[in-house]
């Protein structure tokens, strides 16, 4: 099932510069596993340096397996204006701990190593979910996420530009 919203309404990026204006995803299940990716536009958006311009959308791939109650998930954080399908680049290039380096090198040039390392605890892709949440980045904590893992690389999220221009008409 794809699942599209449009039209959200934003504030202003002074009063609430993480608002949502549109969100693309599909959710699908074979037998007790579920696959999810899509992304969700937030044009306002912008991180430590705004080093590449205002907006960007969040990119998601993610699996899970009902019966164990357990997920693997990976996201990036492409601009809004990136026109690009290709999922290195929205998941790799752009993953969480890409672009928190590159903003924070930015905004700190010079940065002693380990303090960086110490902002980025935890933004190894994938991550790996359990019943109550997040357990842990990048190193699988057991057999059974190891299993489901590979299944996220064969997800893509969308184009985050169409995911930014999305409108809605009937036909």
């Amino acid at each position: 099932m794809v699942v599209t919203i449009v039209g959200l309404p934003t504030t202003g990026p002074n009063t609430d510069q993480f608002s949502i204006n549109s969100l693309k995803m599909f959710a699908g299940r074979k037998g007790n596993v579920v696959d999810v990716y899509g992304n969700s536009n937030h044009p306002n958006a912008k991180l430590f340096s705004n080093s590449q311009g205002q907006g960007f959308n969040w990119a998601f791939v993610a699996t899970g397996s009902d019966p164990d109650n357990i997920g693997v998930a990976e996201v990036g954080l492409p601009a809004s204006a990136l026109d690009d399908s290709d999922r290195k680049v929205l998941l790799k290039d752009n993953s969480i701990k890409n672009t928190f380096t590159r903003e924070i090198n930015a905004v700190y040039p010079g940065i002693n190593q380990n303090n960086l390392d110490a902002y980025l605890v935890n933004t190894n892709a994938p991550g790996y979910f359990n019943q109550t949440g997040f357990v842990l980045a990048g190193t699988s904590p057991g057999a059974a996420w190891t299993a489901l893992a590979p299944r996220i690389e064969t997800l893509t999220p969308y184009n985050p530009k169409v995911i930014g221009n999305l409108t809605l008409s009937f036909k």
